[in-house]
């Protein structure tokens, strides 16, 4: 359905329907924000294992803190 169709439906509804109309819209794009903020990012996983590797020098014997 295109938006020009969705809006001459909804013009046919009450503003009680349009409102409950708006209410699930807005859920549904408020669910959607809240998925999108709770997924790691695609490449979450290849960062954290590359800073893991760069960091491990510091916590092995003789690495790069054994100077301090």
């Amino acid at each position: 359905m295109s938006t020009a169709e969705l809006m001459q439906e909804i013009k046919r509804l009450s503003n009680a329907e349009r409102l409950k109309v708006i209410e699930a819209a807005t859920a549904l794009i408020r669910d959607d924000l809240i998925a999108q903020n709770t997924r790691p990012p695609a490449n979450a996983d290849q960062r954290m294992r590359a800073a893991a590797a760069q960091a491990k020098e510091f916590y092995e014997p003789g690495g790069a803190s054994s100077g301090v």
